[in-house]
């Protein structure tokens, strides 16, 4: 202790406790000079680690010579000593677990030493196992280090890949970090060569352990075809829209984007890959619809057959049928080629369906037999109606009868009711009603709006009936002339049936659709009460003035009507048309029905206006021997003289 060398040394931190070391006698068949140094460099903080490569002579007994603490720190790492101890590991069992350890707390020598072993080691599979299962947390290190290079990280990967089995493998997996490196970076496939790597690879990247999807398919050169078409052909790749292409260009010669862009679907099944066509099914298109088809640019033009694969999937959720059925430029042709019932109102309102009557008439009874406002919309909305220009019904080749008859009957009633229907697409009903159909027993036509009935009647699908006038002419005023009209061959029958109102008598004998035979015949019905209704004894006058028809009506009849209000003029013409009937007298009495210019009894002479019909009437007067000379006078007006009348 009184040793002053000692106490200068000890003093200046030339020595510690390890002082014992450095004064042991060197001797032979023990640690060589090298190995010496490397051991005192070991327990020795004072100068820089020794190189990775440094050599020892003896590593038996450099290892035993070296405390077990030391086996802790990173200094001691060196290739030959960690080929030795993996070699005995059995021997050194708790050394070697100590330097893992050391490796674990991934320092920048640990990091170093890890990626050149892996280079220059002799055990690098065993390195890499023991690693790997004694600290999972090696790969999400490695890769999250933004100061290790990408090719070491590559290296790495490689052999935890060839070196571990699979379960390790998945453990190392921490947030999917493998999973996430691996997928982006296809090109480290290429390193694994032989049958047995890639029989490893499949394994691992398997659904069971890994499930590696890579997220960009580029083609590999044709010296690494056989990595690429593991990949291909075991779906290790995700389905999206560059992948499917390149696997279709890969398989294809002359590849058609002109197809792909706009008939995905089907230029896809066409392509008869049937591994890739496997792997959009197994996935029941769920991906292949989210990743691909629903971001193509344009709608598409597919074969209704490839279009149902997809509606008719039965695991495939309904929120992505919808937007794929959008898609289409074609329309379904039938609805019951649709399996997918939910699918029946969306492909209508979307106008994704055939607008044929026979798919119109099963979703009718799909949605319990009402005209409901998807149909509505779909036939208001359509722009193309020619498909709905054919016989309602369910086939237009077929004849129908009984129960079907009546649904088809039954269907064709609703439409008919529907008041909510624009006129054109009305009118085309009306026009392709079937000619067997016929409304109801006392069917109220009040449940119909006014233009819709006179659609119905210019079709002529309303029956000229009892009912069916008396019932037009109660909600819908007019309209039931119209029928008449429609219906005239029936008139003549018709009258003897006595329904006619005043009003009814008044519009047929007004319209000059009707043939002058039924008006004739018309007018023998026509009451002597009737006739003091002013509409219809104006008309009366009208039609038989027109017709010249002077043999109809007799001198009550006359009488009667010249006694309305109608116009002067339409009374001298009844007067011309029937001056043969007419005497003296009566001629006098009926002037009295005119207005004061034409009255024979109160003047001694008449100024009217100079015209061929009072012309006529005045020539009338003379030959009865009511008047005498006449002469135009100004004014254009006639002066008639009157006899004196007894």
């Amino acid at each position: 202790h009184n040793d002053a060398l000692l106490i200068y040394l000890l003093q200046n931190g030339y020595i510690d406790e390890n002082y014992q070391v450095y004064i042991s006698t060197y001797q032979k068949g023990g640690l060589s000079p090298k190995d010496y140094q490397f051991k005192i460099n070991i327990i020795s903080t004072i100068s820089d680690p020794k190189s990775f490569e440094y050599e020892l002579d003896n590593l038996n007994e450099t290892i035993d010579e070296i405390p077990l603490k030391y086996f802790q720190n990173s200094r001691i790492l060196n290739f030959l000593l960690m080929d030795y101890l993996i070699t005995f590991n059995t021997h050194f069992e708790k050394k070697y677990e100590n330097i893992i350890n050391a490796i674990s707390e991934w320092d920048y020598r640990s990091k170093e030493f890890v990626f050149q072993y892996l280079i220059y080691g002799k055990k690098v599979n065993e390195f890499i196992y023991d690693i790997a299962v004694n600290w999972n947390g090696i790969w999400i290190h490695t890769v999250n280090d933004l100061n290790i290079l990408e090719k070491d990280k590559k290296n790495l990967l490689f052999r935890l890949l060839t070196a571990l089995d699979e379960r390790t493998i998945v453990s190392l997996n921490e947030e999917d970090s493998l999973c996430i490196f691996i997928e982006e970076n296809i090109d480290i496939i290429k390193d694994f060569e032989t049958k047995k790597e890639l029989e490893k690879l499949k394994k691992v990247f398997s659904r069971e352990f890994l499930y590696i999807k890579f997220k960009e398919l580029v083609p590999f050169p044709d010296k690494s075809r056989k990595q690429f078409e593991l990949i291909l052909d075991n779906n290790f790749y995700e389905i999206n829209r560059n992948n499917i292409g390149t696997i279709l260009e890969y398989h294809n010669e002359k590849f058609d984007l002109d197809l792909f862009e706009n008939s995905n679907i089907t230029y896809v099944y066409k392509s008869e890959n049937k591994k890739l066509i496997k792997c959009i099914e197994d996935d029941n298109f769920t991906t292949y619809l989210k990743n691909v088809y629903l971001n193509l640019e344009n709608n598409q033009n597919e074969e209704e057959f490839y279009i149902l694969k997809v509606l008719n999937r039965k695991n495939l959720n309904l929120e992505l049928k919808k937007p794929f059925l959008l898609k289409q430029a074609r329309q379904i042709d039938k609805l019951y080629n649709l399996t997918n019932s939910e699918l029946f109102s969306f492909s209508f309102e979307n106008n994704k369906i055939n607008p044929v009557w026979e798919n119109i008439f099963n979703y009718f009874c799909e949605v319990d037999n009402i005209v409901n406002q998807t149909i509505e919309n779909f036939l208001n909305n359509l722009k193309e109606t020619n498909t709905l220009d054919t016989e309602i019904g369910f086939n237009k080749n077929e004849t129908y009868e009984g129960s079907e008859l009546e649904e088809i009957s039954f269907f064709t009633l609703k439409l008919i009711e529907n008041n909510n229907l624009n006129l054109d697409i009305y009118s085309i009903i009306c026009k392709n009603i079937p000619e067997n159909f016929e409304f109801p027993e006392s069917y109220d036509f009040s449940n119909i709006k006014k233009e819709n009935v006179q659609t119905l009647i210019e079709h002529k699908i309303i029956a000229l009936s009892v009912h069916n006038f008396k019932n037009i002419r109660e909600y819908h005023s007019d309209l039931q002339i119209q029928l008449i009209i429609k219906n005239s061959k029936y008139l003549n029958k018709f009258i003897e049936e006595k329904i006619f109102t005043i009003s009814d008598k008044a519009k047929i004998l007004n319209n000059v659709n009707i043939a002058h035979f039924s008006k004739l015949l018309l007018l023998k019905t026509i009451s002597e009460n009737e006739m003091t209704n002013e509409i219809l004894a104006r008309n009366i006058s009208l039609f038989l003035i027109k017709e010249k028809k002077s043999d109809v009506l007799n001198l009550l009849n006359i009488n009667t009507i010249l006694k309305t209000e109608i116009e002067d003029e339409l009374k001298i013409q009844i007067i011309n048309l029937h001056q043969n009937l007419l005497q003296k007298k009566d001629i006098i009495d009926i002037t009295t029905f005119l207005s004061n210019k034409y009255n024979v009894s109160d003047s001694r002479q008449l100024i009217i206006e100079d015209n061929d019909m009072n012309k006529n009437f005045v020539k009338i007067l003379q030959e009865k021997g009511i008047a005498g000379k006449s002469k135009s006078t100004k004014g254009n007006k006639l002066r008639v003289f009157l006899k004196k009348l007894n």
